[in-house]
């Protein structure tokens, strides 16, 4: 590559990783036409830049990117064949855009790698605080119930998502910002009880529990002693009405609301016919919430639902057995790798560690709460998958 092509690209790699910080920033808070925005100017940046970025790569390093791509085409292929209509519809198109921001992080490294190590920490740290003063405002001053987000289970998503990134922060830190972080792990808690979202909080406990295991003995110890204490803190005194909440779970779970839907959707999986149980019905969530209708209970009393709050439940409706495979293949790529490097790479053995909890909690939050196709899952997806292929190059120093 040529010193002008070289600096070309340096000076785009600044660009589009300025890109990629905005599309997750108005994500985060919900500003969801400047999500879709950046995360389009994304997909130009990755389009432009492409030809140069991997035009002396070898197969090995192309290796990569051929799988990446491989299992997002095969569920846009299913669909297809399912529905046999080349509309492009919506959940098409937050696949292409999460596929795309996958393969904009990971080309991040091979632009301008060392630009972003430089200064990504600091960068999230700002995002950070930015989500807090934003939902406090939203909240505390003018009094809107979930901040600037539309749904309780949004603002829990995120601010899982930051509190597990705080935690990370906390330990790499100086002493000046531990106590703004500290203060802000405080406030991220204080957000996550406010949305009453068990799932999330199921989520964080069991990221919890499977982070002791990584720990090193000693400090396994003191790890689950300020876990079990924080527990039944929140437990004995009922904090945010935590344990309330999951006494209700506990005593209503056989009529609670999702297990009566995932009920009423095996019901309806089991209508389908042998193809259909295949290669699924096609990814429209609206086409889903039609064929539902007739089996759901809820949909007496005037309410129906565009998923069956649940990804397997979903996955196999809308893509089948084939689409479910790929579902589990792709997770099991994802958290094979993570366990892998954090094995063989001690020096970023934290980070991957952090990509792990990230991706555990949001699956087992957003799994029972939103579709799959959302833009909510498979951007952390995306995010989890892309960081893990940057952090995965070779390391470039200039």
């Amino acid at each position: 590559m040529s010193s002008d092509n070289s600096v070309k690209l340096n000076t785009a790699g600044k660009l589009h990783f300025f890109v990629i910080l905005s599309c997750l920033t108005m994500q985060v808070i919900e500003l969801s036409d400047f999500y879709r925005f950046f995360a389009y100017l994304n997909l130009v940046f990755v389009l432009v830049m492409f030809p140069s970025t991997f035009n002396n790569s070898t197969k090995s390093e192309m290796r990569p990117l051929f799988y990446l791509l491989s299992i997002p085409i095969a569920f846009v292929v299913l669909h297809y064949i399912a529905v046999m209509d080349l509309v492009f519809i919506k959940e098409l198109r937050r696949i292409a855009l999460a596929t795309f921001l996958t393969i904009g992080i990971w080309m991040l490294a091979k632009n301008n790698q060392q630009y972003v190590r430089n200064n990504i920490f600091k960068a999230t740290l700002a995002i950070l605080f930015f989500y807090i003063s934003v939902q406090s405002i939203a909240i505390w001053l003018l009094n809107k119930p979930f901040g600037t987000l539309k749904n309780p289970h949004y603002l829990a998503f995120f601010s899982a998502a930051f509190l597990i990134f705080a935690i990370y922060a906390f330990f790499k830190s100086s002493r000046y910002l531990k106590w703004l972080i500290a203060i802000a792990f405080f406030i991220l808690g204080a957000f996550i009880l406010h949305s009453a979202s068990r799932p999330t909080w199921i989520g964080l406990i069991f990221s919890a529990i499977l982070v002791l295991f990584f720990l090193e003995p000693k400090l396994r110890k003191y790890a689950a002693l300020i876990f079990a204490f924080v527990l039944v803190l929140l437990v004995v005194f009922n904090i945010g009405n935590f344990s309330g909440r999951f006494e209700a779970l506990l005593f209503h779970l056989g009529s609670e609301e999702r297990a009566v839907i995932w009920r009423d959707a095996w019901a309806l999986q089991k209508s389908s016919s042998l193809t259909q149980w295949i290669i699924g019905h096609g990814l429209s969530l609206s086409a889903f919430e039609e064929a539902f209708k007739p089996f759901s209970q809820f949909h007496l009393v005037n309410n129906d639902f565009n998923t069956p709050h649940n990804y397997f439940l979903e996955v196999l409706y809308a893509s089948g057995l084939l689409g479910l495979f790929l579902f589990v293949h792709l997770i099991y790529f994802i958290v094979k790798n993570l366990l892998s490097h954090m094995k063989e790479n001690q020096e970023a053995r934290s980070l991957y560690l952090l990509l792990l909890l990230m991706l555990i909690t949001n699956l087992i939050t957003v799994s029972i709460t939103v579709p799959f196709t959302s833009s909510y899952n498979l951007m952390m997806i995306a995010l989890v998958a892309g960081i893990m292929l940057f952090l995965n190059e070779p390391r470039l120093e200039k």
